[in-house]
């Protein structure tokens, strides 16, 4: 990956305090470029850069602090070519992950004017900008047009650093300064310092995802189970009351930072512990109901996911028919599933508890990351500490049993839901994968979403869910 000049020459004004028309980018592209007309275009949405280091000729300058709100032209001369690269065009994947290119286009040579596509599943999302109406010539001179944003302006592109900090601050902190970027992809998790104190983290819940109420009813499941004095990562109020707060057009909650270690599912003794944690949250999940949260529905998970990534063409030409046959078919045994359980009880659930969803301290477990709270069965919050083949999962879920029923009854028949749920987590998976797409940190962090080898692989393990829900549920030692 090489660095590339969009104006030759700048280094040589990097002291100067006028902020540049350009930047330089890292640049790769999908697709197959004709190798004849080196020349392209690049627009993208810019927002700020601050001590952002760049390379141009074997000079690193420092660039000024400065902010643009238009979207750039930019003329760019592509070094090096490969007929199927696969990173697409990336300033900062840690800092800055929500730079993106709207759209990759052609420039209009004497002779020959061409268009760099992406394939059909980006170009519904990327809107071609018209070349024959930017007047643009070859070359490596740089233009700016105030070209309008699209319903593709990714989510948190105006969530800069100082945004972060100045959100933070309004709520009565003192920022010192660091910043740490978390790991999340739904949302924006940061580590914020703060002087003469520990550590905060801040979440920025992704735009128009979940209303308030939706939002609030995760807060106040987490702080009921707060107090009923078990161990969750529960959002921090403020001086008048409130979890949920807004700034500059972002919603976001402040938690303490909490430490750990990954908990160690082969380990009888933390899954004894689990189970009795996960029995008192949902002895506290069966006093009320969420009235806005999600609910386990297959619907929802399945038939509208299966279908999402058909419809706007995720699914390789070559693999539509097998998948939508295969997953019409898991539709209708998942259907069969839930409709067979005519008594199953519904409930408040963690909703997303898997290992990493779990900090293990010397005290033992902390929950954190409440955000696909739920209701449902309360086998969805078990079957994810399950892995490994039958035997090792009989194992595992009888040492979780012994902890879980020593505060709640549990109901065998829900053993018999494993299967499915799994086979409703990975449609799930792959349409929220295909619906998030427009967001520039999820090409980066899921290339091979993209991939013909990825769809395969879904259609096996679709089939092979098929086959498991027939073999005999799991059996408590």
């Amino acid at each position: 990956m090489c660095f590339y000049s969009i104006l030759p020459g700048w280094h040589e004004r990097a002291g100067s305090s006028r902020a540049p028309p350009v930047l330089f980018i890292t640049w790769l592209v999908e697709g197959e470029v004709n190798q004849q007309a080196p020349d392209s275009v690049v627009v993208l949405s810019v927002s700020r850069f601050q001590g952002w280091y760049c390379r141009c000729a074997g000079f690193s300058p420092l660039l000024p602090r400065w902010s643009l709100r238009s979207c750039f032209v930019l003329p760019v001369r592509i070094l090096a070519f490969t007929r199927s690269l696969r990173t697409v065009c990336d300033l900062s994947a840690v800092l800055f992950p929500d730079v993106m290119p709207l759209q990759v286009i052609g420039v209009k040579e004497p002779v020959l004017t061409y268009q760099l596509t992406v394939g059909e599943k980006r170009s519904k999302v990327c809107p071609v900008v018209d070349v024959d109406a930017l007047p643009i010539k070859t070359g490596f001179s740089a233009a700016c047009y105030n070209l309008p944003m699209t319903e593709i302006t990714p989510p948190y592109a105006g969530l800069e650093p100082d945004v972060v900090l100045t959100a933070v601050e309004s709520q009565g902190y003192l920022c010192n300064g660091r910043l740490l970027a978390l790991n999340s992809y739904e949302n924006r998790v940061y580590q914020v310092g703060i002087e003469d104190a520990p550590s905060l983290v801040v979440k920025f819940y992704r735009p128009e995802r979940w209303g308030d109420q939706t939002i609030l009813e995760e807060h106040g499941f987490s702080h009921e189970l707060l107090e009923n004095e078990i161990p969750v990562a529960a959002p921090l109020r403020n001086e008048n009351g409130d979890t949920l707060h807004r700034h500059q057009g972002y919603r976001f909650a402040i938690f303490e930072s909490v430490g750990g270690r990954h908990v160690e599912l082969d380990n009888d003794d933390h899954l004894r512990w689990l189970g009795r944690y996960m029995a008192r949250i949902h002895m506290v999940g069966r006093a009320q109901r969420f009235q806005h949260r999600p609910r386990i529905e297959v619907d929802r998970m399945a038939v509208q996911s299966y279908q999402y990534v058909l419809e706007h063409s995720f699914v390789p030409k070559d693999l539509e028919l097998a998948y939508r046959s295969i997953a019409e078919d898991v539709v209708a045994r998942l259907q069969n599933a839930f409709e067979s359980a005519y008594d199953l009880r519904y409930q408040r659930l963690h909703g997303d508890c898997h290992a990493g969803n779990i900090m293990w301290t010397a005290n033992g477990p902390i929950f954190v990351d409440l955000d696909d709270c739920l209701s449902g069965p309360v086998i969805q919050d078990l079957w994810m500490l399950l892995s490994g083949d039958k035997n090792e999962m009989e194992h595992q879920l009888s040492v979780l049993m012994d902890g879980y029923q020593q505060f709640a009854d549990f109901d065998p028949f829900e053993l018999s839901l494993i299967e499915p749920l799994r086979a409703l987590r990975m449609m799930h998976y792959s349409a929220w994968l295909a619906r998030r797409w427009h967001d520039p940190a999820f090409p980066q962090a899921f290339p091979w979403f993209e991939s013909l080898r990825y769809w395969e692989e879904q259609i096996l393990g679709l089939r092979e869910q098929l086959a498991a829900f027939d073999e005999p549920v799991l059996a408590m030692m």
